[in-house]
């Protein structure tokens, strides 16, 4: 059994490649969750704003106050979206999951396909691990339920 003393190697390879799926997995989630904020809050802003400048225009007797209602709805959705930035979040979680895809795809190499002898397996674990550490450092907060049910 030429890969007994791998044995080890090969199950941290195993065990990166799993904990680097579930983290590419949340990433995605949290990425497609801020996209959907940044529609959520873009969208009605523009409507709003369209409406509180019609009825500012309107000739009807509480014009005026339609449109302080929907202007000020409009500062609140526009102010929420600067404050969470959305779309900027979205990226920065496909850019994490595009990253943890990328270790993932190693590691299972590494366990499956690759020819190279024990030490360069073994190096490339020990650098595998340290872009796991490096990227969760990098990355942008995951919250445990992006994490649930993976």
């Amino acid at each position: 059994m030429e890969d007994e003393p791998l044995d080890p190697v090969r199950r941290e390879a195993r065990g990166l490649e799993r904990e680097s799926l579930d983290r590419e997995l949340g990433h995605r989630r949290a990425a497609e969750f801020w996209g959907r904020v940044h529609l959520g809050l873009g969208l009605p802003s523009v409507v709003l704003a369209a409406l509180a400048g019609t009825s500012a225009l309107a000739e009807f007797d509480n014009s005026n106050l339609i449109a302080a209602i929907l202007a000020l709805a409009v500062a609140v959705l526009s102010a929420l979206s600067t404050f969470l930035n959305p779309s900027g979040t979205a990226d920065l979680h496909r850019k994490a999951s595009d990253v943890y895809h990328s270790i993932c795809a190693r590691a299972r190499q590494l366990t499956t396909i690759d020819p190279r002898s024990d030490d360069e397996i073994r190096q490339s674990v020990y650098e595998l691990t340290k872009e796991f550490n490096d990227q969760i450092a990098a990355s942008p907060q995951l919250s445990s339920r992006w994490l649930q049910n993976l």
